[in-house]
């Protein structure tokens, strides 16, 4: 088992986005084009959210294990899709209902990262469907590894319910508290999975195919920012001799205008735990010292 497995996910960056009560994106306002995740070994780091835009309003919801939670189909007089909870989690919602981000009590992480160009596959009745705003509910729900989780992609269907002219534009990132991790993407109507050896980063955008090209192909440049991230943090990531989790933030303090308007997430994966922090707040949320009353979900602001 790999010893101090902490999550990284790190600054998914939504400008001008504007939520409405109901779950919608406008696609016209939407700027989500710099994000890293990075699964490594024993370096902790973080996510970062808009707080002035999407995460403004969001709140943090304690899910017991044993409630039911229910995905509507999308395909007319087909059933929903119906499901027990198995693990007490915890996830991120937004004010428009879109869930982020969720980690199980095993360790186990769900989150979306925005991916350029992503087309969700077309209906098909022999799979079971998800609506997308459970995505990350479906996950961290159902599974404690990303063995027993890939087992399952490939028998659903992720439909679009959030209601946005541009369709579902993210890809899945799951990691679980053994450094392993898988990237469910969806590119022209195909799902593409990819399960990279830790120490493994992703950037938003780009789709992972193109990551690892310009990665291994120096005749590929990098074509903006979010690309350029990926080969600095894939070579931070990969470098033995430095792992100063402080230099995480500190790229971004020098790349970046208006750090202090932004939300830092860090996962810890091999003793569960979240942690949020602000230019002026900090929560940390974890499992040992958390209690999950039987048989309702509670919310609470993020700090």
């Amino acid at each position: 088992m790999i010893k101090n497995t902490i999550s990284l996910f790190l600054l998914m960056v939504f400008t001008g986005l504007n939520l409405l009560a109901q779950i919608s994106l406008d696609c016209s306002l939407m700027r989500m084009d710099r994000g890293v995740d990075i699964m490594n070994y024993d370096v902790a780091t973080s996510c970062r959210y808009s707080a002035s835009s999407l995460m403004d309003g969001a709140e943090i919801v304690f899910c017991p294990a044993g409630i039911e939670r229910s995905s509507p189909d999308d395909i007319k007089k087909r059933w929903s899709f119906d499901w027990k909870v198995k693990f007490n989690n915890i996830y991120i919602r937004t004010k428009g209902g879109i869930v982020l981000e969720g980690m199980n009590a095993h360790g186990f992480s769900a989150s979306v990262m925005y991916l350029e160009n992503s087309m969700l596959p077309k209906k098909n009745k022999k799979l079971i469907p998800i609506a997308a705003s459970l995505a990350v509910n479906f996950y961290i729900d159902h599974f404690k590894s990303i063995d027993t989780a890939l087992l399952a992609v490939w028998d659903t269907r992720i439909f679009d319910d959030i209601g946005s002219d541009c369709g579902w534009p993210f890809r899945i990132i799951l990691h679980d508290s053994t450094g392993a991790t898988a990237y469910v993407e969806f590119i022209e109507e195909e799902m593409r999975v990819f399960t990279p050896e830790a120490p493994s980063v992703v950037t938003s955008g780009s789709s992972f195919t193109r990551l690892v090209t310009i990665r291994h192909t120096p005749l590929y440049e990098p074509q903006n920012n979010s690309e350029k991230d990926f080969l600095y943090f894939d070579h931070f990531a990969n470098d033995p001799r430095d792992k100063d989790p402080e230099k995480v933030p500190a790229y971004y303090q020098k790349h970046v205008k208006d750090l202090k308007d932004y939300i830092f997430l860090r996962r810890d994966h091999e003793n569960p735990a979240l942690s949020v922090r602000s230019a002026d707040n900090k929560a940390e949320y974890k499992f040992r010292e958390m209690r999950f009353p039987a048989g309702k979900e509670t919310t609470g602001s993020l700090f």
